[in-house]
């Protein structure tokens, strides 16, 4: 069976005797067009009726059940006489007032007096053995409806919809620190009563408080004047609710909520989930779900010979040159995590990094700030992609030796200047000789 739609049905139905005054009982005959599901539709008796057929008369009267309600909520939709008898005023909202009776009858626990189940594939159903009178129809599907008294069978024909409600984000995936903008869209159905949207967000998501609301007619144009109530007290079943239930949604085609969430430091665990959820009807709702990818990106530092390195140390940024540096703080050893506003960074120190808390599918750049002892530090910034599942090889490689002494350059020159030096030697002794021997 196809889940049920729940949009409240209230009809406004008076039903009366089919030959004198002392007929009994009456009845509603219900047609639909919507046959996919079962549907009950529950009826009370607001006001009890005594009919004369042949004069076509009619009188009212506050059944007791209700007599509350109508020296409070209901009293400003009709007028009641000396004699206790009863009419609808003529400027009434009977739309608001069959709301509110609905509401006085759920909060007080007000019995129905027939009620009818009609099975997914049965077009029509009858509530029978109605006490004369004015009634008012609930169901778990329809349309506001109202009807006149023109017969013993009232008949309703329910122009069933189904509200829906479509949450979207204008981005799929962030990094820790990043603000995530939500809204959620609720196709208001006709008659369409007790809505309720309440919202979800995964651990790694804080709600930023920012929630508002607005009411579209069928061209677009906002309704004003209408004031939900919101709670924003957290629970375990939601982050947020709002509450329309007390809110005249007659003129409105559509609901638009906005609000925003910051990414936490709990998103490093992965991706994050926010549902809407819409509650409408009998025990009826339907969910809309977006989902922030959180992602990360790991690297390693090795030798040009494909050793592994120590000692290195790195900043991370959001471009190539330039740009803004990405801090992170670290969880454990070669683990590390997107700082939040709070948080001082640190230097990631590598070995083997791991980095969490990222947008997915997004290049970063590693900027390195000291190289491993005995190697050359890298020029530019080295490219990374998120969500790759690869691991990165940062690759450093050494100096050339310089000339020093003990070299062959030095080496070269100290032989060369000893043979200098000896050959110097020999000619001066030379010469020393020839002098003395002229002597």
């Amino acid at each position: 069976m196809k889940k049920l739609f729940r949009v409240l049905f209230l009809g406004i139905i008076s039903l009366f005797a089919a030959v004198n005054v002392n007929a009994a009982t009456g009845s509603i005959e219900i047609t639909r067009k919507q046959t996919s599901f079962d549907t009950t539709y529950n009826a009370y008796k607001l006001l009890d009726l005594s009919f004369d057929q042949v004069n076509k008369s009619y009188a009212y009267t506050i059944n007791s059940k209700w007599a509350s309600f109508f020296a409070s909520d209901g009293s400003s939709y009709v007028t009641i006489d000396k004699n206790n008898y009863v009419t609808i005023n003529d400027k009434a909202d009977v739309a608001e007032l069959a709301k509110k009776a609905l509401a006085y009858a759920k909060k007080n626990n007000i019995a129905a007096e027939g009620f009818v189940t009609i099975n997914a594939g049965v077009k029509t159903g009858k509530i029978d053995g109605l006490g004369l009178g004015y009634y008012l129809v609930d169901s778990s599907l329809g349309a506001l409806c109202h009807l006149s008294t023109t017969d013993l069978t009232a008949k309703i024909e329910e122009k069933n919809a189904e509200p829906t409600i479509k949450k979207t984000a204008p981005v799929s995936t962030g990094k820790i620190g990043d603000v995530v903008d939500y809204s959620v869209t609720v196709t208001v159905a006709a008659g369409a009563e007790n809505y309720v949207v309440t919202d979800k967000m995964s651990e790694g998501l804080t709600y930023n408080k920012d929630i508002a609301i607005k009411y579209l007619d069928k061209d677009g144009n906002e309704v004003t004047g209408l004031t939900a109530s919101i709670d924003e007290t957290a629970t375990n079943n939601y982050t947020f609710k709002v509450d329309f239930s007390d809110v005249n949604l007659a003129k409105v085609s559509k609901i638009v909520i906005t609000y925003s969430a910051t990414i936490n430091e709990k998103a490093a665990n992965g991706s994050q989930n926010n549902n809407a959820k819409l509650d409408f009807g009998n025990n009826q709702k339907t969910i809309s779900s977006v989902t922030t990818e959180i992602s990360s990106v790991s690297f390693m530092k090795v030798s040009d010979k494909g050793a592994k390195l120590v000692g290195a140390k790195f900043k991370l940024f959001d471009a190539a040159t330039g740009g803004k540096e990405i801090k992170v703080v670290k969880e454990s050893n070669g683990v590390y995590r997107v700082a939040t506003a709070n948080e001082e960074g640190v230097l990631m120190e590598a070995g083997t990094v791991t980095i969490k808390g990222l947008a997915k599918g997004t290049t970063y750049y590693l900027q390195e700030e000291i190289a491993p002892e005995g190697f050359t530090k890298l020029a530019d910034r080295f490219e990374v992609t998120t969500g790759t599942n690869e691991v990165y090889n940062v690759i450093n490689t050494t100096g050339t030796l310089l000339p020093s002494t003990g070299g062959i350059g030095t080496t070269l020159f100290v032989v060369v200047g000893t043979i200098m030096v000896l050959s110097l030697g020999t000619v001066l002794v030379s010469k020393y000789r020839m002098s003395k021997f002229n002597a």
